[in-house]
């Protein structure tokens, strides 16, 4: 398992007295999981639950985010609800976006890269939202990013790579390529459209 920032990990101390491998993961997490018919592994988010026999996905269940997310890479999984009924099958190559307000599940076909890039130590963007850029950077980079009221239904979209960049290099790179300036003091960043 890999942990992206802001999240923790729940699980026993041994998987072996138990018929399910059972986890609860608040925020966003990589799975690679090893094949086991006899003991199904279960992430737990509290919205939805994932069992999988052996594969590779990731779920993201921030607590301030509206969406739980499950993106497959190999394999398969299964999404179960609450009681424990099977309300859809992930294929490789597939998401399901669950939004807690509605209860509606969407699965579509994404580029996984995009998703599970940061275990690797890389957010990668394409065509991406500047609301969902912030989002990602604040965890990235462990601060806080406020994008200007008028900003946030705008049709900028960012196409980038951040690796090694530090916070001050990648707002830089942003206000080169659109019409925004930033603004920021301690670990508080203010995006605002150039006037």
């Amino acid at each position: 398992v890999w942990l992206n920032s802001g999240s923790t990990l729940e699980y026993p101390v041994s998987f072996n007295s138990q018929k399910q491998r059972k986890v609860k993961l608040n925020g966003q997490g990589y799975f690679n999981v090893s094949h086991d018919e006899k003991h199904p592994f279960l992430v737990e988010t509290g919205e939805l639950n994932i069992k999988v026999l052996g594969t590779s996905f990731d779920v993201s269940n921030y607590s301030n985010d509206r969406f739980v997310s499950s993106t497959l890479e190999e394999g398969s999984v299964a999404l179960l609800d609450l009681q424990g009924k099977e309300v859809a099958r992930l294929s490789p190559g597939q998401e399901s976006l669950l939004d807690k307000e509605t209860r509606k599940l969407l699965i579509e076909n994404v580029d996984t890269r995009l998703i599970t890039s940061w275990k690797d130590g890389k957010l990668i963007f394409k065509n991406t939202p500047l609301p969902e850029v912030a989002k990602q950077m604040e965890r990235w980079f462990n601060c806080s990013i406020h994008v200007s009221p008028e900003l946030l239904g705008s049709d900028i979209l960012y196409t980038a790579t951040i690796q090694d960049e530090t916070l001050g290099e990648v707002l830089k790179m942003i206000e080169i390529s659109t019409s925004v300036i930033t603004k920021t003091e301690n670990r508080e960043v203010k995006i605002v459209h150039k006037k």
